[in-house]
């Protein structure tokens, strides 16, 4: 009998990894937010900008998206709002999240540069050797 015990143990710890922990307000509205605007996939999304921003002018503006018939893509509507008409959320959201980042893209980006600008003297120099003359000395 020990297996079939094992087995309903593991179901039932299988079952709460599915339920959402959550231990913090704007989780639960970030989750509220996505709840509204059926927008499931990007709940992370939501509950940094809950984490950042007005939780309540959030959530009364899901509310309002959400509740429009009209609108096909509710989160991107939603999102071109925020930008719009909450900076606040905007600029903090930047500040923290993508400033981390930033170093790193200049970086690559002009090592990427450096590389083409190496290459194509490497060309330059070759084609210079070639139409060189060899019987210089």
């Amino acid at each position: 009998m020990e297996p079939a015990v094992k087995n309903d143990y593991l179901s039932k710890i299988k079952d709460r990894n599915k339920k959402s922990h959550v231990y913090r307000k704007f989780q639960l509205t970030g989750l509220e937010i996505a709840m509204y605007l059926e927008d499931e996939k990007h709940k992370s999304l939501y509950i940094k900008m809950a984490k950042f921003g007005d939780e309540y002018k959030l959530l009364s503006l899901a509310k309002d998206v959400g509740d429009r018939k009209s609108i096909e893509n509710k989160g991107g509507y939603f999102m071109k709002i925020v930008f719009k008409n909450m900076p606040e959320v905007v600029k903090a959201f930047k500040k923290k999240e993508i400033a981390e980042f930033l170093p790193q893209i200049k970086k690559s980006k002009s090592a990427q540069k450096l590389k083409k600008k190496k290459t194509s003297l490497q060309k330059k120099r070759a084609k210079k050797q070639i139409s060189a003359p060899a019987s210089a000395s």
